[in-house]
C-alpha cells in the first residue's frame, strides 16, 4: 500500500514555486481585452491623454537639436580621423611588407 501512495505521489504534477505562482497570477483581467468604443468617445479620450503631456517649449526643442547635432559631428570627426589614420598605419605597412 505504502508502494501505491508513493508512485501517485510521483506522478502528481510538482507545484509551482511562490516566486512563479506570483509571476503567472492574474490579478488585472481587463488587460489584454479589447472593448471597442464609438470613434468619437475614442477621439475624446486622446485628446484628453495629449493634454496630459508636458510638452517641451520651442527653446527646449531647439537646445537639443543643437546638442545633437554637434554630439553627431564629433563624432563623424573623430571616425573621420581614425578613418585616415588607420588608412595611412595600413599604406605604411603595406610598403614595408613588399619591400
Amino acid at each position: 500500500m505504502e508502494k501505491l501512495e508513493s508512485l501517485d505521489n510521483k506522478k502528481a504534477k510538482p507545484e509551482k514555486n511562490k516566486f512563479l505562482a506570483w509571476l503567472t497570477e492574474d490579478d488585472s483581467p481587463e488587460i489584454g481585452l479589447a472593448v471597442k468604443e464609438p470613434l468619437p468617445q475614442y477621439l475624446e479620450g486622446v485628446v484628453y491623454e495629449f493634454k496630459k503631456i508636458d510638452w517641451p517649449t520651442r527653446e527646449e526643442v531647439i537646445r537639443e537639436f543643437v546638442n545633437v547635432l554637434i554630439i553627431v559631428t564629433i563624432i563623424a570627426v573623430t571616425i573621420y580621423a581614425l578613418d585616415i589614420a588607420f588608412e595611412r598605419f595600413f599604406d605604411l605597412f603595406k610598403g614595408v611588407v613588399a619591400k
